[in-house]
């Protein structure tokens, strides 16, 4: 039933003009990468504060961009006029809302003779008199979500996660040491952020690719911190390690900021709690 996928952001929309312009195009084609080697027909539209995949195969898209950062939340949705809504809600109210009670959920771009709660009760009153199921706004067991955009309509029911972040390669490079899965840790917390990573590592990575979809990541192998340090003598970019308040000491972290330019610590601030909880997130 689904021919597309609407995809979410929210840091990128808080940009200046320019900013979210450049950021929008990063993240369409970091998209277009994604879904290049394992799909074949599939078409992505910027819009304003949403991107939309048209693609037959809604679930591999979904599972493609759920790595894609800058991503916020995906949905495999189909999309109509706004003059079909209420017939194709009748026509397939049963695949829609399948449990009772349930919500609908109507928001809305562009100027309109209605309001989103008058579609609600539109919609929600078609479903009423094809099942008979109850209404229930707080805790429903089916959500019925309709995103209106000028003359078009997108229905949808999951709502499903992605990394959130800026969009890969948004932000310069940094070399990240990894020597550990901690250092695969931090070096995911900047990518996260939109730096391009180059990782200099004495620990198999392979765990990142996973989150670069379609790109390939920039990789040495190397002996050794003390390596990395004279490849970098003159070297104004920024290192990334893995420190923590637990692993760390005060002459590592003062000998360290003395052999490099610049020392990025991500994990510096994380309890051993939060660092579980991030292991769970990136390695699965």
């Amino acid at each position: 039933m689904w021919d597309c996928v609407l995809v979410r952001y929210s840091e990128i929309a808080i940009k200046s003009r320019p900013v979210r312009s450049r950021f929008e195009r990063i993240l369409v084609n970091n998209i277009s990468l994604a879904l290049k080697g394992c799909l074949r027909d599939y078409r992505v539209q910027r819009k304003w504060g949403r991107i939309v995949v048209e693609a037959k195969n809604t679930d591999r898209v979904c599972e493609r961009l759920s790595y894609v950062f800058g991503v916020v939340s995906i949905s495999p949705a189909k999309r109509l006029s706004l003059r079909g809504l209420p017939k194709f809600v009748e026509r397939n109210v049963s695949k829609l809302v399948q449990k009772g009670p349930f919500a609908v959920r109507v928001t809305r771009v562009g100027e309109h003779s209605f309001t989103s709660r008058d579609m609600e009760r539109k919609l929600g009153e078609i479903v009423v008199k094809k099942t008979g199921k109850k209404v229930n706004l707080k805790e429903p067991a089916s959500t019925l979500h309709v995103e209106i955009r000028e003359k078009d309509a997108y229905v949808y029911n999951d709502v499903i996660s992605g990394p959130m972040g800026l969009p890969l390669g948004s932000q310069g490079k940094v070399y990240c040491f990894v020597n550990d899965k901690l250092g695969i840790l931090a070096a995911w917390l900047m990518m996260k952020r939109g730096c391009r990573p180059i990782i200099f590592h004495t620990a198999p990575v392979d765990e990142l690719d996973r989150w670069s979809p379609g790109m390939e990541l920039e990789k040495t192998e190397i002996s050794s911190l003390e390596e990395l340090a004279e490849r970098a003598k003159g070297d104004e970019t920024p290192v990334v390690l893995a420190d923590t308040l637990n692993t760390a000491s005060i002459e590592g972290i003062k000998a360290d900021d003395e052999r490099f330019y610049c020392v990025l610590r991500p994990l510096i601030g994380y309890t051993e709690d939060m660092v579980k909880e991030l292991r769970k997130r990136v390695l699965g």
